[in-house]
């Protein structure tokens, strides 16, 4: 087939002069019967740097470490790594010795401060009327302030160990004592990792559960420091592979990495509500960064390339002829890539039949 194409295209060929571009002297006609098509270039304004490795990383802000709050064994777990969950999602579950000690003490608080109270309200109406001295109120006005400041301590301290106001206003209306304690996730994201086992004992402060929340993500890309010069914050960065979404520059390292001798720069991802991230955590990405060019840069489809000794060609239609140029290939977006070189925002490309127009090179004695 492709012989046969280099025979009808042979004799209508100019062969160029050094430095020149290969012409095709072809009619219309032709053109359209080998199914030749053509299109605009687009001009862009932007360009991409070359591609560069990176690690996508949680913000410190949005890691949260879940860990026991008292002593006690674990006898249920209700989510795993990777599930979704609410700040009021209950997690796991332990029986704690420790929870029972803190139930009685706030009932204990709760009987001292009713106790207080009631003789504080009546020493006021015996000096009120002149039965007692104010010294006596004096006293027993500051054992109704102690015992209600005991017993706010002993609410704050089954609230920290995991106690909803609701449980703890049930506990002391009813008196009636639990070993069994709820973890609720606290925050609102994803169960990132789990530190424990059904059956584990586990001491306070215990990592259970790392919970993230995974919009934004950080892409941290390590460059060489000659050229960490060439960045500025603000910049967009494009991640393959998550193409709709443009990263922002939000910070380059002050220091240098001894081993390496590269700099960091940390990209911020922000995705859509509604959309389904792209990136996950410890992922390894390739990031390219949008930078400005001096030359003119050109985007057109990747079926309008072909190569052709080593070099990337593009056929460009020039009145009633197609021209062979020479062009740099700069990156690639999809089906799309970015090139510069002898063209402008007039000219267009092949972007079908380019194989009968290669083999129309070949024909002339010219190598892959």
């Amino acid at each position: 087939m492709m012989r046969w194409l280099a025979a009808i295209l042979f004799l209508s060929i100019t062969p160029s002069v050094a430095g020149a571009a290969e012409t095709i002297n072809i009619d219309t006609s032709k053109l359209e019967r080998l199914g030749v098509r053509f299109e605009s270039v687009n001009v862009v304004d932007e360009q991409y740097s070359r591609v560069m490795p990176g690690k996508v990383s949680l913000p410190v802000s949005q890691q949260h470490m879940i860990s026991a709050p008292l002593s006690g064994r674990i006898v249920r777990i209700n989510v795993a790594s990777g599930d979704e969950v609410a700040s009021d999602t209950v997690i796991t579950e332990l029986e704690s010795p420790e929870l029972l000690d803190l139930q009685r003490a706030l009932l204990s608080a709760a009987g001292k401060y009713r106790l207080d109270k009631e003789a504080y309200t009546r020493d006021k109406t015996l000096f009120e009327e002149g039965i007692i001295a104010q010294r006596r109120l004096l006293e027993s006005h500051y054992g109704y302030q102690q015992s209600r400041a005991a017993l706010h301590e002993s609410r704050q301290l089954l609230q920290i160990a995991g106690m909803s106001e609701k449980d703890i206003s049930e506990l002391e209306k009813l008196s009636k004592l639990t070993n069994r304690l709820e973890i609720r996730a606290g925050v609102t994201g994803y169960i990132l990792q789990q530190e424990i086992s059904i059956g584990d004992y586990v001491e306070t402060g215990k990592p259970l559960f790392q919970v993230g929340q995974t919009n934004p993500l950080w892409v941290l890309v390590d460059v060489p420091e000659e050229q960490a010069g060439s960045y500025s914050v603000g910049a967009s960065v494009v991640i393959n592979g998550c193409e709709d979404i443009d990263g922002k520059l939000i910070a380059i390292a002050r220091s240098v990495d001894s081993v390496s001798q590269t700099i960091q720069l940390r990209v911020e991802v922000t995705f859509n509500e509604e959309s389904v991230p792209c990136l996950k955590p410890g992922q390894f990405v390739q990031a390219r960064f949008k930078t400005r060019q001096e030359l003119p840069v050109f985007e057109i489809p990747v079926a309008a390339t072909v190569h052709h000794n080593g070099q990337t060609l593009v056929f460009v239609k020039v009145a009633n002829v197609v021209e062979a140029k020479v062009v740099e290939l700069l990156s690639r977006h999809g089906s799309k890539v970015r090139v510069q070189g002898a063209l402008n925002n007039q000219s267009l490309v092949a972007v079908e039949g380019t194989a009968a127009l290669k083999a129309a090179l070949l024909g002339m004695g010219g190598g892959e």
